[in-house]
C-alpha cells in the first residue's frame, strides 16, 4: 500500500490452527519473550491488525506456526507500507565564541537549526528556540548541548567553552601604571604595565553661543573646548547636531542630525596670549592652533536654520574631534573618548526681517534743469549686504544705473522720481521709489541768442595784444564752447537756460583778421571778427 506520512492499519489473516505468532509490529497478543506473541487456541480464522507510523517505506511481516513435537507447521506473510513525502532529517550546529575565557569573563553560545520546530539546551536554556544566542559566564569547564526535533525526527550538537582560573593583578599594576613597570599577578605571572607612558590630551566641550538666531540667515556658533590632559591636543575636527527635544535630564529625545562638521566650517583655535598675538604672528596656521595641556580653545560652526525653523525653540551641542555621530575616537587619542560632546543649548530661532530698501534720497531737493543730482540708498534685511542695484530713471540722463548710488539730471522741469531695486543673490528688495526732486526752469527752446563781443576788436597785426571774449547765451542748453585761433578753447554751462555773461581775455598776436565763434548745443552760434590796424610807414 501507498500512504502519506502518519498512522495506518496493517491487515494480516491469521488461521485459527495458529497459536504462536511473530511480527515486527505489535500484533495484539501476549509477548511471551523475543518478539513472541502467544495468541492461544484459535476456535475460528481472525485478521490480526494494528496501527503503525513509518516515516520511510517499511516491509511489515507475520509469521505463525502450530509447535508438534514430530512435525513443526510454520507459514508467513508480509505487507510494504510505501511512506510518500518523506520529512527532510533536522539539523543543529552550536558554536561558543569565545571557545577559551578566564573565569569571570563571558561568552556567547550561538546555535542554528533547519527542518526543526523546537530546541532545548543542557547547561543552559534555548527557550525553545530553533535559533539564537545566550551570553554565558560559567565558572569552570562547560559543555552545551543543544537538541533539536522536527518532522523529519531529532539531532543534536555540542561544543565545550574552556575556563581557565582567573589572574588578578596586584596593585602595582593598575590601569594607571606605565608599560615600563613589571608587574605581577595573584597566579604569579609576571607582565609589564597596561598605561602608554606618552602624556596624552583629555578634551571636552562646553555649551554652543549664541542662543539665538534668525531663520534663513546664516549664523556663528562658538563652542568651547578645554583640553584637560597632559598632552598637547592637534589641530582636529568638531562637530554640530541638532535635535528638537530633549528630556529632563537633558539626553535628546528627538531625532540626532549632523549639521555641521570641519569641511563646512569647523575652526579651532588655541586662546593666544597677547604677546602671542603681537609679536608671534606667524607661529600658528592659519586654519588653527593646537590646545596645549591644561588649555582652552574653541570650534566655530557656520549654520543656517531653514525658514520652517521660524518660531521653534530647537536644540544644539557641539563634539570636539567628531567628525560624524559615527566618529567614536575621532584623530586624537584620549583616555577618555565619552566626554567630548556638550550639553544641548536651547536655541529661540526668529523668523528673518524682511529685505528693504529703507531710504533712498536725492543730494538736493531742487535743481536747476540740466543739473546733476545723486541718489543714495540705505537697506535694511540683507544677509550679506546688496551686492547687485538696478536703477530706472525715466527722463533723466541717463536713464538707468547699476552701482549702490545713482547720478543723472533733467533737461525738462517737473517732479522727477528714480526707482531701485536691489538684491544679494537671495533677498531682493524693490523697485522702490524714491525721494522726489523738483528740477526748475524747464527745457530750454534752443531758440538764443548766442553773443559773443571782443575788446579791442582792432588789433596791430604782430603786436601781443590782450583782447577779452564775452560770451552770452539765452534759451541754450549748453554747454556753450568758445574757439579761435590763438585761444585755448573755453567750455560753458547754462544754468537754467541762460549763459551768464562769462569773460576770457587771452593775449593775442595776430597777423590777420581772426573769426572767435561761441557754439552751444542746440546749434546756435555767434561770432565776433577780430580786425587787423595796418602799419603805418613815414616817409
Amino acid at each position: 500500500m501507498n500512504v502519506p506520512v502518519g498512522n495506518t492499519l496493517i491487515p494480516f489473516y491469521v488461521p485459527s490452527s495458529s497459536v504462536l505468532c511473530t511480527t515486527n509490529f505489535d500484533n495484539g497478543g501476549t509477548l511471551i519473550g523475543n518478539g513472541y506473541y502467544l495468541r492461544g487456541n484459535l476456535t475460528t480464522d481472525s485478521f490480526i491488525q494494528n496501527s503503525v507510523s513509518p516515516v520511510t517505506t517499511t516491509t511489515y511481516t507475520i509469521t505463525c506456526s502450530i509447535p508438534s513435537t514430530v512435525v513443526y507447521y510454520a507459514g508467513s506473510d508480509s505487507a510494504t507500507v510505501t511512506v510518500s513525502g518523506v520529512p527532510p532529517a533536522p539539523t543543529v550546529v552550536v558554536s561558543v565564541n569565545p571557545s577559551s575565557i578566564i573565569a569571570g569573563n563571558n561568552s556567547a553560545v550561538s546555535w542554528s537549526s533547519t527542518n526543526t520546530t523546537s530546541c532545548t539546551g543542557t547547561n543552559f536554556s534555548t527557550g525553545g528556540a530553533t535559533s539564537g544566542t545566550v551570553v554565558v559566564s560559567p565558572g569552570s569547564t562547560t559543555t552545551y548541548t543543544v537538541t533539536c526535533t522536527g518532522a523529519g525526527g531529532s539531532t543534536s550538537d555540542s561544543k565545550m567553552l574552556t575556563v581557565t582560573a582567573s589572574c588578578i593583578p596586584s596593585n602595582a599594576c593598575a590601569a594607571t601604571t606605565c608599560s615600563t613597570t613589571t608587574c605581577s599577578d595573584t597566579c604569579g605571572n609576571s607582565y609589564q604595565g597596561t598605561k602608554s607612558c606618552v602624556a596624552t590630551p583629555e578634551l571636552s566641550a562646553g555649551s554652543l553661543t549664541p542662543t539665538t538666531a534668525v531663520a534663513g540667515v546664516s549664523t556663528t556658533f562658538t563652542l568651547p573646548v578645554s583640553n584637560t590632559g597632559a598632552g598637547n591636543a592637534p589641530n582636529f575636527t568638531s562637530l554640530m547636531q541638532r535635535t528638537t527635544t530633549i528630556d529632563a535630564n537633558g539626553v535628546a529625545v528627538g531625532p540626532v542630525l549632523d549639521v555641521s562638521t570641519g569641511v563646512t566650517g569647523t575652526f579651532v583655535e588655541r586662546t593666544r596670549s597677547l604677546f602671542e598675538k603681537f609679536f608671534l604672528p606667524l607661529a600658528y596656521g592659519a586654519t588653527g592652533d593646537p590646545i596645549p595641556a591644561n588649555g582652552t580653545g574653541r570650534a566655530l560652526f557656520l549654520y543656517t536654520f531653514p525658514p520652517g525653523d521660524a518660531g521653534s525653540t530647537l536644540y544644539l551641542r557641539g563634539c570636539a574631534d567628531k567628525s560624524s555621530a559615527a566618529d567614536a575616537v575621532g584623530i586624537v587619542a584620549e583616555s577618555n573618548e565619552n566626554n567630548n560632546c556638550g550639553s544641548w543649548t536651547a536655541v529661540s530661532v526668529t523668523g528673518a526681517a524682511a529685505a528693504a530698501v529703507t531710504s533712498c534720497v536725492p543730494s538736493s531737493a531742487s535743481v536747476p534743469a540740466n543739473t546733476p543730482v545723486t541718489w543714495s540708498i540705505t537697506t535694511s534685511g540683507f544677509s550679506p549686504a546688496p551686492n547687485t542695484y538696478s536703477w530706472s530713471a525715466p527722463g533723466g540722463t541717463p536713464s538707468s544705473g547699476s552701482s549702490a548710488s545713482f547720478t543723472t539730471q533733467y533737461a525738462a522741469g517737473g517732479t522727477y522720481s528714480p526707482s531701485i531695486t536691489a538684491s544679494n543673490g537671495t533677498q531682493s528688495a524693490g523697485p522702490q521709489s524714491c525721494t522726489s526732486v523738483t528740477v526748475t526752469g524747464g527745457a530750454c527752446t534752443e531758440a538764443g541768442p548766442v553773443v559773443v563781443t571782443a575788446a579791442p576788436n582792432r588789433v596791430q597785426a604782430g603786436v601781443p595784444t590782450p583782447v577779452t571774449f564775452t560770451s552770452s547765451a539765452s534759451n541754450s542748453n549748453g554747454p556753450c564752447t568758445l574757439s579761435g585761433p590763438g585761444i585755448i578753447s573755453q567750455a560753458y554751462s547754462p544754468t537754467a537756460c541762460t549763459l551768464a555773461s562769462k569773460n576770457y581775455t587771452p593775449t593775442l598776436t595776430l597777423t590777420q583778421q581772426s573769426t572767435y565763434t561761441l557754439s552751444c548745443q542746440g546749434g546756435q552760434t555767434g561770432k565776433v571778427i577780430v580786425n587787423i590796424v595796418p602799419k603805418v610807414r613815414e616817409f
